[in-house]
């Protein structure tokens, strides 16, 4: 039987690292029995951490440094630049690095999509009704050939991130909310070519170049639209054309998926497209018969982080995902169950204490991306041409590591959940019966106060393992919010029933008898931290159907455990679409006296009355800071409260 997830005492001694009864089992062996710190070991040996980095007035970028501001010794770094012009760059720097890592994966997925279309891979057209519906979108031409459309796209994208700043995207223009892009155009935010808004901020951000904090904040909006549409987007629609769009199912998650009885491959990153061909070749015939020679009863493929929420709405012929392990947060504590011979990995979230844990069992580390080098692990950098091939040499490699496994040394905890799984744009609709106008009308008649999508990365930072989204979520489901989740977040809230159908008991009345009607869990899990873009999709067709800009609506956005330089990337954006966005940590620009005020929900009201203006004036979103997640609740209802007077 399921056991349904323990939200436990962040305070007690019994529980130390984890809300989750998987890790912390798995934690307390590695702790007692293996010497090999974690994560949250390493977590602890650097508190308390450095103020000055947090607060983002620390600069490094030239040889008189570094740098760093104490107003009561050194108000200004050595040329001369302020808190203000440090942190502002420092944050387009960090930016910058979020947005060209969602760009390179849109690129990775481009090419996919343009050598299938070519011949030269094993891929097909998936979703062709997709591939037509973004011709029409861009304005290219239609015709009776997928692969001749294929051909065209891809080739459109490649003219389009190559474009100069001054020519706005196409991909911006034609999928952006179309009361947004009045606003951004006004503010002259609307990006042009990803390569060129890349090479732009970069650039601007080299010692004594720009100084001014504003054009700074703003070049860092403008370089977020970029990443939201020509790298989310992109990425997204290119994997569904190529793979299928994922449809509603329910899956096995957490550790306790791992069976002791077959081969197990643990896939791991952000880019789905090879996992898809290790998927179908571990069901090969001739695999299968060698796994049996070795001892195996089956070779099975697990998601780890984004890579695993990609497909556990997706299935390759007889082929599916054996379940979902979890965040990124759980990679360590997947190899010290002993029973996993082949991790995978792809690209970010791949921490660099990996090796020295799976330097104390027999798993076989694997990078398949050509950006992602780990010292002493092996590469086979995925080729769309020579994916196949690629595909069933891992499979064999993970059959050679079995053989070396220590039965002895297996413990598997036997924690699992079975959440529902694959929402998009389209599987919202058919739950809806094809309108949007079920959902506007709940939300109308009050059984619906809102919605608001908790997103992105997971952060040991309060010392404990899947607490904030959790809480979060159960908050907001109560006082009837609607919690749409994607990316790692997703993946934490995942091992409890409130992503069950059954999650309704969590809700107040309005939300339960909607979710009870609909036969719907209150938390909708749409997927990767890419996806998020699906949530955006919503909200846009929310905006279009009313005729309204989207900072009107009764929406909000927290990043409750925000950790990489993309999270930033959609945090900006998140505020650029005009959304209240929740986030903890803090950001790092507390260093800034006029980026707190500017950013900062608490700070409005006081630069109201000292007649400054707020991103709020500029954009109509804004940043919230609360560690807490339950204040943080608070928060996004009385936002929510607010929009509706207007929305009503």
């Amino acid at each position: 039987m399921e056991e349904k997830l323990r939200l436990l005492d962040p305070f007690t001694e019994e529980y130390k690292v984890s809300a989750d009864l998987g890790t912390e089992q798995m934690y307390q062996k590695i702790d007692k029995e293996i010497d090999s710190p974690t994560l949250f070991d390493r977590w602890k040996t650097q508190q308390p951490q450095c103020r000055f980095g947090q607060e983002g007035i620390c600069c490094h970028i030239c040889g008189m440094g570094p740098c760093r501001i104490n107003p009561k010794k050194s108000e200004r770094g050595i040329c001369g630049a302020t808190a203000e012009t440090i942190v502002s760059r420092n944050l387009l720097r960090h930016v910058t690095a979020g947005a060209a890592a969602y760009i390179h994966h849109a690129k990775r997925a481009a090419t996919t999509l343009k050598e299938t279309s070519e011949g030269k891979t094993g891929f097909s057209i998936k979703d062709e009704k997709k591939l037509k519906e973004m011709l029409r979108c861009l304005g290219l031409q239609e015709s009776s050939s997928p692969m001749e459309m294929a051909k065209s796209l891809a080739d459109f994208f490649f003219e389009e991130i190559n474009k100069p700043v001054e020519e706005p995207s196409a991909f911006v223009t034609a999928f952006a909310p179309r009361k947004r892009l009045q606003v951004w155009e006004e503010l002259n935010i609307i990006p042009g070519g990803a390569h060129s808004e890349v090479l732009e901020s970069i650039t601007r951000t080299m010692s004594h170049i720009n100084t001014d904090p504003m054009e700074l904040l703003l070049n860092a909006t403008r370089l977020s639209i970029s990443s939201a549409y020509t790298g989310l987007l992109a990425a997204v629609m290119f994997q569904d054309i190529l793979l299928g769009t994922p449809k509603v199912t329910s899956v096995q998650t957490n550790l306790g998926v791992i069976d002791p009885a077959a081969v197990n491959i643990l896939v791991h990153g952000h880019q789905p497209l090879l996992v898809w061909k290790i998927l179908e070749h571990s069901q090969d015939e001739d695999l299968l018969c060698r796994a049996a020679d070795a001892g195996a009863k089956d070779i099975k493929v697990y998601g780890s982080t984004d890579v695993g929420q990609e497909l556990i709405g997706r299935g390759n012929g007889s082929a599916r995902l054996a379940g979902q392990i979890g965040s990124w947060m759980k990679q360590e504590f997947a190899i010290a169950t002993g029973a996993v011979d082949m991790m995978v990995v792809d690209f970010n979230c791949t921490i660099p204490g990996l090796k020295a844990m799976a330097e104390r069992f027999h798993t076989k580390l694997l990078s398949v991306e050509p950006v992602v080098r780990l010292e002493g692990v092996d590469t086979l950098a995925f080729d769309p041409s020579k994916a196949d091939e690629q595909a069933r040499a891992i499979v064999e490699m993970a059959i050679e590591a079995f053989t070396n496994r220590k039965p002895d040394r297996i413990n598997i905890p036997e924690h699992t959940s079975k959440p529902i799984v694959g929402f998009t744009t389209e599987a919202v609709l058919d739950v809806l019966g094809g309108s949007l106008s079920p959902l506007i009308d709940a939300i109308v008649a009050g059984k619906i106060l809102g919605i608001a999508a908790v997103v992105g990365c997971t952060n040991p930072h309060r010392g404990r393992h899947e607490m904030s989204p959790l809480v979060l979520a159960e908050e907001l489901v109560a006082r009837d919010i609607l919690v749409v989740s994607s990316g790692c977040c997703a993946s934490d809230i995942q091992h409890s029933d409130i992503m069950t159908p059954e999650g309704y008991h969590y809700c107040g009345d309005g939300l339960k008898e909607v979710c009870y009607s609909l036969g719907i869990p209150p938390v909708l899990s749409f997927g990767s931290c890419t996806e998020i873009h699906r949530i955006v999709e919503v909200v846009t067709a929310l905006s279009h159907t009313l005729n309204v800009d989207t900072s009107q609506l009764p929406v909000a956005v927290s990043a409750p455990e925000w950790m990489d330089e993309k999270s930033l990337a959609d945090g900006l954006f998140s505020v650029a679409l005009g959304l209240f966005t929740h986030v903890s940590p803090a950001l790092p620009v507390t260093g800034s006296k006029f980026l707190s005020r500017f950013l900062s929900h608490r700070e409005s009201k006081r630069r109201h009355m000292r007649n400054e203006s707020t991103i709020v004036d500029i954009l109509g979103g804004e940043f919230a800071i609360e560690t807490d997640p339950v204040r943080a609740a608070s928060l996004i209802e009385y936002h929510i409260a607010k929009k509706r007077e207007k929305f009503l």
